[in-house]
């Protein structure tokens, strides 16, 4: 039974740090580094690769 208790404890501090990083995401434009986009550079056209 008190296991039941540690997963419902673990699931529910995971949902607050979700429900934390959605909110910061939305009024600070804040993303966790896993969730950003890679960025990739683009080949200009015309320019010599050295």
């Amino acid at each position: 039974m008190e296991i039941r208790y540690g997963i419902g404890a673990l699931i529910a501090v995971t949902a607050l740090l979700l429900a934390g990083s959605g909110i910061a995401t939305l009024s600070r434009g804040w993303l966790l580094p896993w969730q950003r986009r890679h960025i990739v550079r683009v080949r200009l056209f015309g320019w010599r690769n050295s």
